[in-house]
């Protein structure tokens, strides 16, 4: 069971142009960059870069035609998940599957940084693309990192901060409401 304990693992915001948007982030706002790889399953390459404990992923899709272009659209950058570490992904996939939430990924599918994940369809999620994942390298939901900001440079979390929170608060409102309608149909 989640009871509540599902961590902010990283923020994916898809772009149309991955290098102005990494000298944004990392020149202008000083976040610090962590990787950038080429997701070939999923059409996307992906930098991460340092957000306190999470990461902020910037995506950029490789096709024009794909699902990941086609949600951007026009517009130059656009919010596209939030992906929460769970300790056991396998064994909250089923937990979610069971409760009724419509997967897009029936299964785990490799991610960025070692991650493994699963996205769950907004239908599901009160209309936010969410992801479970869990890393690969260790069974701790909450590995280590040196992912500190440079001294000085906190307040660069603040829209970050300011997008989760706001996101917790439509997730919970909807799961609030789905059980006000449970329990007076």
């Amino acid at each position: 069971m989640n009871n509540g304990k599902y961590t902010i693992d990283h923020i994916g915001v898809v772009v149309a142009d991955l290098d102005a948007a990494v000298r944004t982030y990392v020149d202008s706002l000083g976040f610090r960059q962590l990787y950038r790889e080429t997701i070939a399953h999923r059409g996307v390459e992906v930098v991460g870069l340092t957000a306190g404990d999470s990461t902020i992923e910037l995506i950029r899709p490789l096709d024009a035609s794909s699902p990941v272009a086609r949600y951007r659209g026009d517009a130059p950058t656009k919010l596209h998940h939030v992906g929460y570490r769970v300790a056991n992904l396998d064994g909250e996939l089923a937990r979610v599957r069971a409760a009724g939430v419509r997967l897009i990924d029936e299964k785990p599918q490799a991610g960025a940084h070692g991650l493994r994940g699963a996205f769950l369809h907004p239908a599901s999620t009160a209309g936010v693309l969410i992801e479970l994942c869990q890393h690969q390298h260790s069974s701790n939901p909450n590995p280590t990192r040196d992912w500190s900001f440079p001294k000085g440079e906190a307040s660069s979390m603040v829209p970050l901060m300011m997008v989760a929170t706001a996101l917790a608060g439509v997730t919970i409102g909807w799961a609030l409401g789905k059980a006000q309608n449970l329990r007076n149909p």
